[in-house]
């Protein structure tokens, strides 16, 4: 028996929207470079602008479907979705979550990503899947995966939210483990 209900979270509309605004200004802001060009470097950097926020403006369009991106949260465990590419794991292959974060430099400026990261339990029958990779994530990140958006939330409140239904399927399904006593 499962006590977890069904729950599916998306990605921040607001954020989103933002990022369309911003990156489609900025395209435009490179065409219009483009246009008033008078100067091989001038075209490039309108190109380069026209290109890197055309992305950003095609990956937030995207974002905004949404059937593209969500998280999706029931009684057997957690499946999300970034740009309809899914992953899911059971609760089972989670040995816990926390918040994961990347520190890079950015023209001279220290700045930090925060995110949702997750440690696979020693029963993960993935344990052999891209285990270089998982290294690498550990060492920057201290954690094997990460979400790849909060969904609204805060990063701490939901990786305690998630080891709370982790440990509420843990409790209803497998029983207490050997540091709780009855």
């Amino acid at each position: 028996m499962n006590a977890i209900k069904h729950q599916l979270f998306h990605p921040s509309r607001v954020k989103w929207v933002g990022v369309f605004f911003l990156s489609l200004a900025f395209m435009l802001a490179g065409v219009w470079i483009l246009d008033n060009a008078h100067s091989f470097m001038d075209r490039s950097m309108a190109w380069l602008c026209i290109v890197f926020f055309g992305l950003g403006y095609a990956v937030a369009t995207v974002s905004l479907i949404p059937s593209s991106s969500y998280l999706l949260i029931d009684g057997e465990g957690i499946r999300y979705c970034s740009l309809w590419r899914g992953r899911s794991y059971r609760w089972s292959d989670i040995e816990t979550f926390g918040v994961a974060e990347i520190q890079m430099m950015n023209h001279g400026l220290r700045q930090r990503h925060r995110m949702v990261g997750f440690t696979f339990s020693a029963t993960y029958h993935g344990q052999g899947k891209l285990k270089s990779l998982r290294e690498l994530s550990t060492k920057l990140s201290g954690y094997e995966a990460a979400l790849p958006d909060t969904y609204g939330w805060d990063c701490q409140k939901l990786a305690d939210y998630l080891n709370q239904q982790r440990e509420s399927y843990l409790q209803t399904n497998i029983g207490p483990g050997p540091d709780h006593h009855s």
